[in-house]
C-alpha cells in the first residue's frame, strides 16, 4: 500500500509539472495575440504522438458504449491539456497523500 501511494504521489507530481509546461506553452503560443490560445487535449496529444492518438480515437469510436460515456470522453479531450493533466495530477496527489493522525479542529 505504501508503494502504491508513493507511485501515486510521483505520478501526480509529474502530471502537475507537465500541466504547468502545457500552460506555459499555451501562453507562449498566444504571446503576440490579444487572447490566450487554449489548445484542446486531443490536438496536443496529436501533435506529440499522432499514431497513438489515432489508435485511441479509433478504439473509443468503435466501442458500443453508452452515448453518455462517449460524450464525457469527447468533453474531456476538448478541454485544454493543462486542465486535464492538472486535475488528474491533483487527484493522484490527493489519493496518495499521508493521512494525518489528528483530523479534528479545536474551537476555543
Amino acid at each position: 500500500m505504501k508503494f502504491i501511494k508513493f507511485l501515486l504521489k510521483i505520478m501526480g507530481t509529474w502530471f502537475l509539472g507537465i500541466a504547468v509546461v502545457f500552460l506555459i506553452r499555451a501562453i507562449i503560443l498566444s504571446q503576440n495575440l490579444d487572447y490566450i490560445i487554449f489548445l484542446p487535449f486531443s490536438q496536443t496529444w496529436s501533435d506529440l504522438h499522432s499514431s497513438s492518438w489515432l489508435a485511441i480515437s479509433n478504439f473509443l469510436s468503435n466501442r458500443s458504449w453508452p452515448s453518455t460515456l462517449n460524450e464525457r470522453a469527447l468533453f474531456i479531450v476538448s478541454l485544454p491539456a493543462w486542465v486535464v493533466l492538472g486535475v488528474l495530477g491533483t487527484i493522484m496527489l490527493f489519493v496518495g497523500r499521508k493521512k494525518s493522525g489528528n483530523n479534528t479542529i479545536e474551537i476555543n
